[in-house]
């Protein structure tokens, strides 16, 4: 189907995304990645690109130009993240603040200075973005200068919003804010006092109306109570706001609940309409974990995501900082459409279980202020932070936390954890021995919870040589922190490298944990021990990493706190064109900071070259087991009885192997795609759209499922397991999950307009048993 840009199909009404035209926007001393392994070319290209399905707006930081104004047509949200703007239409921008008579123009602004960053990101997603920047500099006809405003820009797929803000700088009279389109038109906003909001769309050029709420919202009320739900307009946000009030969260205790609004909208218009909506909490109880689900009334998937973007820091005051959390969507709506949906807030246990999430987290009260994500088991603390320009960590996975252990320094539960972090992906150094960093850097929520989380990133080395795409994903489970990286690297030129690895455990410029013993084995058990050399800088040992794993017996963790989980990695698959290549683990050992000991996935020369053409593809698995049962609260029992027998670090690795990673599904009903993660393509032909057996003495945890492809005819779909008693449903042998609201698997549509649905299940009659899954259509 041919998309415009007028219209939001559902192949391209997903597609945005905000990226620095040039990678490290800054290179400031709170990244500790060294000044000479940063990328200067971004600081000579200041610009920030705004790339939708439907338009591109590029802003120089340097002197507040629109450089870039134009219309695109859109692909599907997960092909845009490798197709990059390369149409840059020139408007006018023109920022002015009056005191009394004396006006002053905006000439300049200043992106950093050796303290500050003044280009901060405040929400990212699948559908908003949003940032400002406070370095604006404004001169009169004198040449005198005004400071402390901020330009702040948020964007939608079909509109933009800029605001000019100069609340708290006295004696401002009057800002103005004007575009000169590419056509010709004059979008002004000219207002009488120290704001000026002007929204508008980029592919008609012209100013975008606000929304009568009254007309859009019929009704939204909280389910426990009927009390309704405070919505408006909001100018900041070019959208309609809904204002949720939460129920308290408290662990242990809170493991099953839910807070649901329902929500009924109207298109009261004649033609079709994509409405933006943002849903924020007036208070945030369980801010790491939190996510929103839309559903139909009756609960089934609405197929639309909501994009989850929050803060809480508070070490400097300024705009924005704080703790809030806001779920932002756009729905289309058919002309005179009135649509009823059920909205879910989802605070850490789905179905009773420990829900997976992945959301952007504002730094802006922290410093750094860019791109930061947060991805959590349950909602007590962190799992997983990724830092994908380094302005913080260094790596582009910053601290990494078990789950289901008790906390620092305490005997209790549900709280946060230790941190034993450092991981990153391509560590690429050229035949000049330079650090090569990524710019143009995109992400991709595909999937943010509660049952898988899938999310994307990519970029392009800053020589241009080499495309890389890395993606993250995290399953709802309660027996351990488990989670799959996989990556493709595209070569665009030839490389000679002196130092090439596709992932990295530990990280050069991040703390990581201690550790002396380290153990290498395969499906048969533990094949190899060794004791780790520290510092530096050089590499150690290498040796053979074709489906195998590798344990650490990790100490001290970060800041001092005792490691209660020891880490763990597997390997999926790698190939090179299509082919599997063998891979080797190498050991390197570091000297920055405290010497550690790294790990670095390569081929079997760390500097081999490689031709233009050239395709990399791999999947490591990465593992948290908790070292002993006395530090394990959550309730997997089968897990807990393994665990009380190991008497060596290396135990839990060995039998996420051979049981998960080792695992081969049987297919009755659909195309297998992979067997762990349960990967299929559904039948759409029959009433069972999926079926497949686990094998006796396989699957540990809960499995991760996802089914593929289903179309979307209106009806619902249910989930039957059989382990030996006949086939139930899966509340019958699961507490929490509620089969007739649809309250444990979720689908979200994918670029054909066909749900995937993902959900997990648990071998509740023990691990030595089969276990039949299937996917039904209701009759």
């Amino acid at each position: 189907m041919p998309n415009t840009a007028h219209s939001i199909e559902h192949e391209n009404k997903n597609y945005g995304f905000i990226y620095w035209e040039y990678g490290y926007p800054t290179t400031l001393g709170r990244s500790r990645r060294p000044e000479s392994e940063a990328n200067t070319f971004a600081r000579e290209n200041p610009n920030l690109i705004i790339q939708t399905g439907y338009y591109s707006l590029k802003l120089d930081c340097d002197d507040m130009s629109l450089t870039g104004f134009d219309s695109l047509n859109g692909s599907d949200y997960m092909s845009a993240l490798n197709e990059d703007v390369s149409t840059h239409t020139p408007a006018t921008l023109r920022l002015r603040v009056y005191i009394d008579d004396v006006r002053y123009d905006c000439t300049s602004a200043i992106i950093h200075d050796l303290d500050n960053e003044f280009v901060r990101l405040i929400e990212n997603g699948q559908y908003l973005q949003r940032f400002d920047h406070t370095g604006l500099v404004f001169e009169d006809s004198s040449g005198n200068t005004l400071s402390g405003g901020r330009l702040e820009v948020t964007a939608w797929p079909d509109r933009v919003g800029f605001q000019l803000d100069f609340d708290g700088v006295s004696d401002v009279t009057r800002t103005t804010i004007q575009i000169i389109t590419p056509n010709g038109s004059s979008l002004l906003e000219d207002t009488g006092d120290d704001q000026a909001f002007l929204a508008f769309s980029p592919q008609t050029q012209s100013l975008s109306d606000s929304y009568d709420v009254s007309s859009w919202i019929n009704t939204a009320y909280n389910v426990s109570d009927d009390e309704e739900l405070t919505s408006y307009y909001s100018e900041e946000e070019t959208a309609i706001h809904i204002d949720l009030p939460p129920s308290s969260v408290s662990y242990p205790g809170s493991e099953d609940l839910v807070d649901e609004y329902i929500i009924e909208l109207n298109n009261p218009t004649s033609s079709e309409q994509n409405l933006p909506l943002v849903f924020e909490q007036t208070s945030v109880p369980a801010v790491t974990g939190t996510l929103m689900v839309l559903c139909h009334e009756d609960g089934s998937p609405l197929g639309e995501p909501v994009q989850i973007s929050k803060n809480w820091h508070t070490t400097t005051s300024t705009i924005h900082q704080g703790t809030w959390l806001r779920g932002s969507t756009m729905l289309a709506l058919a002309p005179n459409e009135t649509k009823r949906l059920r909205l879910r807030v989802i605070y850490g246990y789905w179905g009773s279980v420990p829900t997976a999430s992945h959301a952007q987290l504002s730094l802006i009260g922290h410093g750094g202020n860019w791109t930061w994500d947060e991805s959590a088991l349950g909602s007590w603390g962190e799992s997983l932070t990724l830092d994908p320009t380094q302005h913080l960590a260094g790596a582009f996975m910053a601290d990494v936390r078990p789950t289901f252990t008790t906390p620092i320094n305490t005997n209790t539960t549900h709280s946060w954890t230790e941190n034993s972090g450092g991981l990153d992906f391509l560590v690429y150094y050229d035949e000049n021995n330079d650090f090569r960093a990524l710019k143009k850097i995109k992400t991709a929520y595909k999937w943010t919870g509660p049952n898988i989380t899938e999310v994307h990133y990519s970029g392009i080395t800053d020589d241009d040589k080499i495309r890389a795409n890395y993606s993250t994903t995290l399953m709802r489970t309660n027996d351990y922190h488990r989670r799959f990286f996989d990556y493709k690297y595209e070569f665009l030129d030839d490389v000679d490298p002196t130092r090439l690895t596709f992932l990295q455990m530990g990280a050069h410029y991040y703390e990581g944990p201690t550790f002396t013993d380290f153990f290498r084995g395969d499906g048969d058990g533990k094949t190899n021990d060794y004791i780790a050399e520290h510092g530096g800088n050089e590499y150690k040992d290498s040796f053979y990493f074709s489906d195998r794993w590798l344990a650490t017996d990790d100490g001290e963790a970060a800041a001092g706190e005792f490691a209660k989980s020891n880490r763990g990695l597997l390997s999926y698959n790698n190939t090179l064109n299509g082919e599997k290549q063998v891979t080797y683990m190498h050991t390197y050992g570091r000297t920055s900071g405290e010497d550690r000991c790294l790990f670095e996935l390569a081929s079997f020369f760390i500097d081999q070259n490689y031709s233009r053409g050239d395709v990399i593809e791999g999947k490591v698995g990465f593992i948290m087991v908790p070292k002993n049962s006395s530090d394990y609260w959550g309730d997997d029992s089968e897990f807990s009885g393994r665990l009380s027998n190991y008497s060596e670090g290396w135990e839990g690795a060995y039998d996420e192997y051979r049981y998960n990673r080792s695992m081969t599904v049987s297919v009755q009903a659909g195309t297998l795609n992979n067997s762990y993660p349960v990967d299929i393509t559904g039948d759409n032909n029959s009433s069972t759209l999926a079926q497949f057996t686990i094998p006796a003495n396989k699957g540990i945890g809960h499995i991760p499922i996802i089914i593929r492809d289903i179309n979307d005819d209106g009806s619902t779909v249910f989930i039957q397991v059989n382990d030996g008693s006949g086939w139930q449903s899966l509340d019958v042998v699961s507490s929490g999950v509620d089969i007739d609201t649809h309250n444990y698997y979720q689908g979200v549509k994918n670029s054909s307009g066909r749900f995937d649905y993902s959900f997990n299940v648990q071998k509740t009659a023990g691990l030595s048993s089969l276990l039949r899954v299937r996917l039904i259509r209701n009759e």
